[in-house]
């Protein structure tokens, strides 16, 4: 089976399962370069699980991945695939600062200082950089698994629960970081505790339902296929032909409630520019305009 090289990670009717249980089945996505990539997964070990089996650390029963063009397999020599993975809540050694553990493994991946200083200034660890690794609370913990896991600048970044113990001021921190990972060229496949994650970051969205993928899209194209139809709300006090407004080609019907409008258009981003645009060509004064449309939380909620 040849491979895409222009794809960083490659997931070919991957099958694994968990200790004593199910697990996945037939499991296919690729990841290009720059792509931030969410799996979405019911049961969450399900996405875990996908994390585990891509970065090496769990075998597959069936099917292939590759990372770089290179063949994830049992034995395969240290730093031989051009990633890094963070899972679980890890272990850090005692004794030892931030900035003490973070040059180290920069000085390790053939990293340099200035790389260093960049993870601490952006993921806010300025007031933590001279803690020890043991002293530090859960959410500097996971700040400082993200940073390491930056450093020697690897094409894939594996996360298991980027946001996990983060507030959401945290998260925030979290999400410019991993925004300016993406337009470096760096790609991440995670999973996540909260939906707010996935939509502030990702580019791609692997749902996994019962071990299959049940939809893999972009977030944009998931929100707009969960919906046929979305509801525009128009607030005018011009006499609105609801009629000539109903037989615009991309709306389906209108409501009138007063002043209120409310004009069910295919759910498409033009739809409101083309009713704005009839209402302006109408002379119709619009005095306020709403939208309301699935989110990829609701397109969640009814995959999974």
């Amino acid at each position: 089976m040849a491979s895409d090289v222009t794809k960083t990670v490659e997931v070919r009717g991957v099958s694994a399962s968990l200790p004593g249980g199910p697990g996945l089945t037939d499991v296919s996505f690729s990841v290009a370069p720059g792509t931030i990539a969410a799996v979405a997964a019911e049961p969450l070990e399900f996405g875990s699980l996908l994390i585990d089996c891509i970065g090496g650390a769990h075998p597959v029963s069936g099917g292939e991945i590759r990372v770089g063009g290179t063949r994830v397999a049992p034995g395969l020599p240290a730093g031989a695939l051009p990633l890094s993975i963070i899972r679980g809540p890890g272990h850090f050694p005692e004794g030892v600062t931030v900035r003490e553990w973070l040059e180290q493994i920069a000085m390790l991946l053939g990293d340099d200082a200035a790389s260093v200083d960049s993870v601490i200034e952006r993921l806010d660890l300025r007031d933590a950089e001279q803690k020890p690794l043991t002293a530090l609370n859960v959410e500097e913990k996971q700040l400082v698994r993200l940073g390491a896991g930056a450093l020697g600048k690897p094409a894939v970044i594996l996360v298991d629960r980027l946001d996990r113990d983060l507030a959401p001021q945290r998260r925030r921190v979290v999400s410019r970081f991993v925004n300016e990972l993406r337009r470096a060229g760096t790609s991440m496949v995670f999973t996540s505790e909260t939906v707010e994650m996935l939509e502030a970051v990702c580019s791609l969205v692997v749902v996994i339902k019962d071990g299959r993928v049940a939809k893999c899209d972009t977030p944009e194209n998931l929100v707009l296929s969960g919906q046929q139809w979305m509801r525009i709300e128009v607030f005018s006090d011009s006499n609105v032909d609801v009629d000539k407004l109903g037989d615009v080609e991309c709306v389906d019907r209108v409501v009138q409630h007063g002043s209120k409008y409310a004009v069910f258009a295919k759910n498409e981003f033009a739809s409101v520019r083309t009713v704005l645009g009839f209402l302006d060509e109408a002379g119709a004064d619009v005095s306020d305009l709403r939208t309301y449309r699935a989110t990829l939380a609701d397109v969640l909620w009814e995959l999974l």
